[in-house]
C-alpha cells in the first residue's frame, strides 16, 4: 500500500512538480523559514566557542604608591574556561535548532505543496462542470433541430421549442457563471506561480488513488513521517538539551590571566627591585554562582517544559490517528459514492436513449426528456465534485503521513 502511495504521489509530481518548483521559488514563506535555517546553521559555528580574551589597559593619573615605587600603568589579559561540559550543551542546544528549523522547512513545503494540489483539483471541477454544460448545450441544440422537424411535419408544438430555449439560456447562464469563477481561479493560480497569465497543464486530470484497509501500516507510516511529530520530536529534544545546559548554568567557571604593572622608581629611598615592573602570572580565578536557588528553579523550569512537550506529542498522535480513521473512512465513503454516480449515470444514459426514440416516435413528452436530462448533468457533476472531494482527502492523507513531492 505504501509503495503504491509514494507511486502516486508520483504520478502526481510528474505534471504538478515544474510548476510547484516556480511555487517555491516565488513563496515568501518559503524563503523566510529557508533564511532562518541558515541563521541558525551560522550560529552553530559559534556556539561551541570559548567566551572572548579580555584585555584591560589602566592608566594611572594619580599614581598608586606601593613599596616597590608608584604604579603608573597596569595590562591584564584573562580567559574565562566553562565548566567541563557547558559548550557541548550550548552546542546542542543550536543543532537542535537547526533540527527545527529545517523540519519547519519541509513541512511548510508540504503545506503549501498540499495547497497548491486543492487549487488544482478546484481547477479541474471547473472546467469538468464547464465541459458537462457544454456536452448539455450542444444536446438542447440538436434536440431543437428535432423538434423544428417535428413542428414541420405537424407532430410537435412550437412550445416545445420555447421549452428548448428557455433551457438553452439556463444552460448558457450557468456557463457564463462558471467562466467567471474559472477565472478567479485562474488568478489564484497566477497569485501561486507569482506571474500573469500562467501556464497551466494542457490536460487537467485526476489521479486515481487506491487505499487497502490496512490501517495499522499507514498509522505507523504516519506516526513515523508526520512532520508535525518531527517538528514537536525536535523541539522536545531541545527542551533537554536546555534542562542540561541549565544545569551546568549553575556550575563555576574559571578564569586564567596574566597582569603586567608599569612601576616608577622610588625617590625617597633606596629599596633593591624598586621600579622594576611586576608580572603576575597565572592568576587563576573562581566565578561562582551564589543564588543556587535561581538556576535550581529554571532547571526545575526547563524539566517540565520538557515533560509538557512529551504529553504534548503523545497528544498530537492520538490527534493524527483519530484524524487518519476518519480521514480514510470519508475516502472509502467518495469511494463507494462514485461506483453509485457511475450505476445511476448508466441507467440515466439508458433511459434517454429510450425517451428520445419515443420522443421522435411522438410518444414521450419533451418535458420529461429535459428532465431526465437535468438528472443526467447533475449525476454527472456529482460524481465530479465527488472524485474532487475524493482527491482533497487523498491531499490530507498525504500531508498527515508526510509524503512530499521531489524539490
Amino acid at each position: 500500500m505504501l509503495l503504491l502511495m509514494a507511486m502516486m504521489a508520483n504520478s502526481q509530481s510528474k505534471v504538478l512538480e515544474p510548476y510547484f518548483q516556480k511555487v517555491l521559488e516565488n513563496n515568501p514563506e518559503i524563503d523566510r523559514l529557508k533564511n532562518e535555517l541558515e541563521s541558525t546553521k551560522s550560529s552553530t559555528s559559534y556556539a561551541r566557542a570559548l567566551p572572548d580574551p579580555e584585555f584591560m589597559a589602566s592608566y594611572f593619573l594619580t599614581p598608586m604608591e606601593t613599596r616597590l615605587g608608584a604604579q603608573r600603568a597596569a595590562f591584564s589579559l584573562s580567559q574565562m574556561l566553562p565548566w567541563p561540559g557547558k559548550r557541548e550543551a550550548a552546542y546542542n542546544i543550536s543543532v537542535s535548532q537547526i533540527e527545527i528549523s529545517n523540519v519547519q522547512l519541509e513541512n511548510a513545503k508540504l503545506q503549501l505543496w498540499k495547497d497548491f494540489r486543492m487549487l488544482y483539483y478546484d481547477i479541474y471541477y471547473q472546467y469538468a462542470e464547464i465541459s458537462l454544460l457544454e456536452e448539455r448545450r450542444d444536446w438542447l441544440k440538436e434536440l431543437s433541430g428535432l423538434t423544428e422537424i417535428r413542428v414541420k411535419t405537424g407532430q410537435g408544438s412550437a412550445v416545445e421549442l420555447l421549452q428548448i430555449e428557455m433551457a438553452l439560456i439556463k444552460t448558457q447562464t450557468k456557463l457564463d457563471h462558471l467562466g467567471d469563477h474559472l477565472e478567479s481561479y485562474k488568478k489564484r493560480w497566477d497569485i501561486f506561480l507569482n506571474e500573469e497569465n500562467a501556464e497551466m497543464p494542457s490536460m487537467l486530470y485526476l489521479w486515481e488513488v487506491i487505499y487497502d484497509h490496512d490501517h495499522a501500516e499507514m498509522e505507523v507510516f504516519a506516526l513515523e513521517n508526520n512532520l508535525e511529530l518531527k517538528r514537536q520530536d525536535a523541539e522536545n529534544k531541545k527542551l533537554m538539551e536546555m534542562e542540561k545546559f541549565t544545569e551546568y548554568q549553575s556550575k563555576p567557571d574559571v578564569t586564567l590571566g596574566m597582569s603586567y604593572t608599569i612601576m616608577s622608581e622610588r625617590q625617597d629611598v633606596v629599596i633593591e627591585n624598586s621600579g622594576m615592573d611586576a608580572i603576575m602570572f597565572p592568576q587563576i580565578g573562581l566565578k561562582i554562582p551564589i543564588n543556587q536557588k535561581k538556576y535550581q528553579a529554571v532547571a526545575q523550569e526547563s524539566h517540565y517544559k520538557s515533560l509538557a512537550g512529551e504529553s504534548m506529542k503523545n497528544q498530537m498522535e492520538f490527534n493524527l490517528k483519530l484524524q487518519l480513521e476518519e480521514e480514510m473512512a470519508i475516502y472509502h465513503e467518495k469511494e463507494e459514492m462514485i461506483k453509485m454516480f457511475d450505476r445511476l449515470i448508466q441507467i440515466n444514459q439508458d433511459m434517454i436513449d429510450l425517451m428520445a426514440k419515443e420522443y421522435a416516435a411522438g410518444r414521450r413528452d419533451l418535458e420529461d426528456l429535459l428532465k431526465a436530462q437535468d438528472e443526467l448533468i447533475d449525476l454527472q457533476i456529482m460524481k465530479e465534485q465527488t472524485r474532487v472531494e475524493r482527491q482533497k482527502v487523498v491531499a490530507n492523507i498525504d500531508y498527515s503521513t508526510g509524503l512530499k513531492v521531489n524539490n
